[in-house]
């Protein structure tokens, strides 16, 4: 929470809750029943936090009512970590759609559908989505990784891997660092979505990298 709210450590649960605990002793100061299998992140900005659920609803939270704000619903399973761009939160789905929403009222801003094998549909976004140098990168369960225009949504490049992308993006040095479950570290360049380099490790990368120095 921001520094004129009280402090709060924030988790979601797989029964559908978001809890509050005292950060102190870890005591419950409150919780809020969204409905529906929740597996994003919290994302805190300003007096609100943002969650994504099962059932394919973004909603926004107020951290002074402990009551949601607004709802949209997208079309498909939100499990991915949002995104702060601007005004906008930004989250992928599972009906293959990368979608920006305002943070005060829920109105879409942009959605953008990705790209995808002939006959097989649009695939599904579980990595979360990261935002830099006014563009949005995140990958896809199709192999793609989608580097899109964070103000309209429009797709600048498509890079296309081996097997699945459940990895969320680093960037750093205007490079996208990301993992496949073909086995390979990639970093991509932010500008182009070019292969820079690619290190193979033998095994399937699910997890997100981190940069660091």
């Amino acid at each position: 929470a921001s520094a004129c709210q009280p402090r709060y450590d924030l988790l979601a649960t797989i029964n559908g809750y978001l809890i509050a605990l005292d950060p102190a002793t870890g005591g419950k100061l409150w919780q809020i029943s969204l409905g529906s299998a929740i597996e994003t992140s919290p994302l805190v900005i300003g007096d609100g936090v943002f969650i994504g659920t099962r059932a394919g609803q973004v909603v926004r939270v107020s951290l002074t009512t402990h009551r949601p704000t607004w709802t949209v619903t997208v079309g498909g399973s939100v499990k991915g970590a949002m995104a702060r761009s601007g005004s906008n939160v930004v989250v992928g789905d599972y009906a293959g759609h990368v979608s920006a929403f305002s943070q005060a009222t829920g109105r879409v801003a942009w959605r953008t559908t990705s790209p995808g094998k002939t006959f097989a549909g649009p695939g599904r976004f579980y990595a979360g989505a990261a935002v830099a140098y006014g563009r949005v990168f995140i990958g896809n369960v199709n192999g793609r990784v989608l580097g899109l225009d964070a103000a309209t949504g429009a797709i600048n490049w498509v890079q296309v891997f081996g097997n699945y992308v459940y990895s969320s993006a680093a960037v750093a040095d205007r490079m996208v660092f990301v993992g496949s479950y073909d086995g390979n570290l990639y970093a991509l360049s932010a500008i182009t979505g070019d292969i820079v380099w690619h290190r193979h490790i033998g095994q399937s990368i699910s997890g997100s990298p981190s940069v660091l120095g």
